[in-house]
């Protein structure tokens, strides 16, 4: 809920509980959302690939930067016991109806 908010103050204090009971747990996604969303918030690039959005040209959905490589995200994710980024991007895309992109088309 932190994540929509889109409350700075509010994401940056949860962060750290977030990561302490969640990011090791197997249940790592609630705090992988929260990263990502509060790293785009502060005009940086996400670690974990799970924020996306619909281009205003042709509305496909990709995924907003990433500070690494796909290669470099899974192996986080498979760290912290995730799906890799393909799966997540499978199930976002199940739930808007849409192939999800995992890099934006330029031009």
């Amino acid at each position: 809920m932190a994540k929509h908010t889109h409350d700075l103050r509010l994401m940056m204090t949860l962060l750290p509980y977030a990561e302490h009971d969640l990011k090791d747990s197997g249940e790592g996604q609630t705090y992988a959302v929260l990263y990502d969303a509060l790293q785009l918030e502060l005009g940086r690039k996400q670690l974990y690939g799970t924020q996306v959005a619909k281009d205003k040209h042709d509305g496909h959905l990709f995924v907003l930067p990433m500070e690494e490589s796909k290669a470099q995200v899974n192996l986080r994710l498979t760290k912290m016991k995730l799906p890799s980024i393909d799966d997540y991007l499978k199930m976002v895309g199940q739930v808007y109806g849409q192939q999800v992109q995992c890099c934006r088309r330029d031009g």
